[in-house]
């Protein structure tokens, strides 16, 4: 049945990025108020003034934009790498919106935002595989505030699939195999919200070679289909996140006595959400003042739910069939009822 149910998700996903990106290379291309957008015709380029630029063919190496207020449209095409660190780097800027086409085969990020006060960037619409195999940066990283990646496919990279920082949007993007096992710890996931604040919405997170979605405080994770990853299907590092109406299925394949399904530290939110088949546990609550509801949790080889530390609240939870004990380490929690296993 859960197959049956992720299999159809990531059919209808596919479906709809393919047709969300247009490729409009015969027409005529207009900037803001009516007035033509600047060609990029070759690599490596530098945009030192806002407004509007676009591709008409495949290019191969580094563009750097310099400018604030700047749209991108790849209108369908591929920025390709080679020697070149980057696909496309900002440092700094504000406001610059990446679009429609693909970005891949490069040694670092395909896309990077560099500094701590880039700010307002719209990635949407881009397709990146094969990117980070030298330095292994995020596909996409972007420090800063305020950003916002959306209907983007990012397949088979050395590195992280999507990194941000603070007060961003993570949403309705396909990550699958992304990082490199290079034997020993080394912090990469799907999508990483490193800062606080950010938004992680209606993603399908899958076969990454450590964890899946990692955020650090303030967040909300809701809506994804999390599974198949290497360790933690979704881990939150320090505190205060909502994580609710989640598919969080077969995550820790690496069987590390650390990782589970749904990890959550302290001040945390865990509610409608369903946890199934991972490794060690569904649910481990590793610090205090925690709000567990309404979950659904089955299969763990370990426990359905798991309290490291007295202290959280939980109720409405309904367990099966998980190895060691549908729920483990209650006493000292605040039980409100209704929780059961069967």
């Amino acid at each position: 049945m859960m197959k049956h149910f992720l299999k159809s998700t990531i059919v209808i996903f596919l479906g709809l990025i393919l047709m969300a990106g247009p490729v409009m290379a015969g027409k005529a291309v207009m900037g803001t108020g009516g007035n033509k957008g600047t060609r990029v015709r070759s690599l490596p380029m530098t945009i030192t003034q806002p407004g509007f630029y676009y591709l008409t063919r495949n290019l191969n190496g580094t563009l750097t934009i310099e400018a604030d207020d700047v749209v991108l449209d790849l209108m369908g095409f591929k920025l390709s790498g080679g020697t070149q660190q980057y696909g496309i780097f900002m440092e700094g800027r504000k406001n610059v919106t990446i679009r429609n086409g693909s970005v891949c085969n490069h040694p670092g990020a395909a896309i990077i935002e560099n500094s701590s006060i880039g700010q307002g960037h719209v990635i949407q619409d881009l397709r990146m595989t094969n990117n980070g195999q030298t330095w292994r940066y995020p596909s996409i990283q972007l420090k800063g505030s305020g950003h916002v990646v959306e209907r983007c496919t990012i397949i088979d990279n050395y590195g992280s699939g999507i990194e941000v920082e603070n007060d961003s949007r993570v949403m309705g993007n396909l990550l699958y195999s992304n990082g490199y096992n290079l034997g020993v710890v080394s912090d990469f996931f799907g999508i990483h919200a490193s800062g606080s604040g950010c938004h992680i919405i209606d993603n399908v997170v899958m076969g990454s070679i450590e964890t899946g979605i990692g955020v650090y405080s303030g967040a909300t994770i809701r809506n994804n289909v999390v599974n198949d990853n290497q360790e933690t299907g979704i881990m939150v590092e320090l505190e205060a996140v909502l994580i609710e109406e989640n598919a969080v299925m077969n995550n820790n394949l690496s069987d590390a006595l650390t990782c589970e399904g749904i990890e959550a530290y302290r001040d945390c939110t865990v509610r409608k959400n369903m946890a199934a088949d991972n490794k060690r546990a569904n649910i481990r609550v590793r610090s205090s003042d925690n709000v567990i509801i309404n979950n659904h949790v089955k299969g763990s080889t370990g426990y359905g739910i798991d309290f490291d530390v007295s202290g959280s609240f939980y109720q409405g939870n309904t367990a099966t069939q998980n190895t060691l004990a549908d729920f483990n380490n209650t006493a000292g929690q605040y039980s409100g009822g209704n929780n059961v296993s069967y």
